[in-house]
């Protein structure tokens, strides 16, 4: 499969001048490829010498190749100046990485049939959105309980796998089309239109066995502490290219209110996935974004994670 590219940057692009080619899965084109194989994920230039098939089970490493190209297409796009290299691998399971041969690299058979339990999923933007749409490619089952007090709108849809321009055009909620599309699959899902301390303090849905913390308003992290949370798994994106992410065992693993303690008390809340794109006069409306393939790959994850209690 080839891609074109036809960007703004267009006089900084090496490739033709205006394009990049992207080859998925096995190739010998002297352009960009992916490929993957369950755990694996794999990119590079100049023809892909692995020949390989991938799991039906496991979408993981065929998610985080995608993403990797991805970003590789915009760093092309934006003239960025990048050492050449022949092909680099990794495995998710365990974020093993080697520059050939993935066979060295961690790769064993996912669960397919494993229950998640019940989850209490805290927010669901670009990273809430982007898991929901994922979690439907596998065939895990569980209750997930979407909770978001927002709606959709038009700068939201450039970084969420799921979110669409007819969403931000009709105000939907963001946690009611979480739960819609992961009825679809063998998950069964509700939502939520509030905040985490409005959901718990009206419904009862019994003891969540994990929690995804997705959200950094509203105090939501001391809300979650002060109820004595299962394990809970947090996944942010930075401005630029980076990822946050992190996992909470109480009693053994810091969370973010020990981390961040001295400046919760000065009412400071971390900074995760915002940097402004667009301002023409102090009258305007900020606009907020991240890089697209940033929440998904935040996603992918989380979405690891779980594939390994599995």
């Amino acid at each position: 499969l080839k891609t074109r590219l036809t960007t703004m940057y267009s006089d900084n692009v090496e490739n033709n001048n205006d394009s990049a080619t992207l080859n998925i899965g096995n190739c010998q084109d002297p352009g960009l490829w992916i490929n993957s194989n369950g755990w694996h994920s794999g990119y590079g230039y100049g023809g892909n010498k692995n020949s390989i098939t991938g799991s039906t089970f496991n979408p993981i490493g065929a998610a985080f190749a995608a993403v990797l190209g991805n970003a590789e297409l915009y760093k092309i796009a934006l003239g960025l100046k990048m050492t050449p290299f022949s092909e680099r691998w990794f495995s998710m399971y365990d974020y093993g990485s080697c520059s050939s041969n993935p066979e060295q690299l961690s790769n064993p058979e996912i669960n397919y049939q494993y229950d998640l339990g019940i989850i209490f999923q805290i927010g669901c933007g670009a990273v809430g959105s982007s898991l929901a749409y994922l979690l439907r490619l596998t065939q895990w089952k569980g209750q997930i309980h979407y909770i978001d007090y927002d709606t959709v709108k038009i700068p939201n849809l450039s970084n969420s796998l799921l979110f669409t321009a007819e969403a931000a055009l009709n105000n939907k909620c963001k946690a009611k089309i979480c739960e819609d599309f992961s009825n679809l699959s063998k998950l069964k899902a509700t939502h939520f239109k509030g905040s985490y301390g409005e959901y718990i303090n009206e419904y009862s849905r019994g003891n969540p066995d994990l929690i995804l913390c997705l959200a950094n308003e509203q105090n939501i992290w001391f809300t979650i502490q002060s109820n004595y949370p299962p394990l809970v798994l947090h996944s942010t994106t930075t401005p630029n290219w980076g990822i946050n992410f992190g996992r909470h065992i109480p009693m053994k693993e810091w969370c973010i209110m020990c981390r961040f303690h001295s400046e919760i008390n000065k009412n400071y809340t971390p900074v995760c996935g915002e940097s402004v794109t667009y301002k023409e006069d102090k009258n305007d409306t900020e606009i907020f974004g991240v890089l697209p393939f940033l929440s998904p790959s935040s996603a992918i994850m989380l979405m690891t994670e779980l594939g390994r209690l599995a």
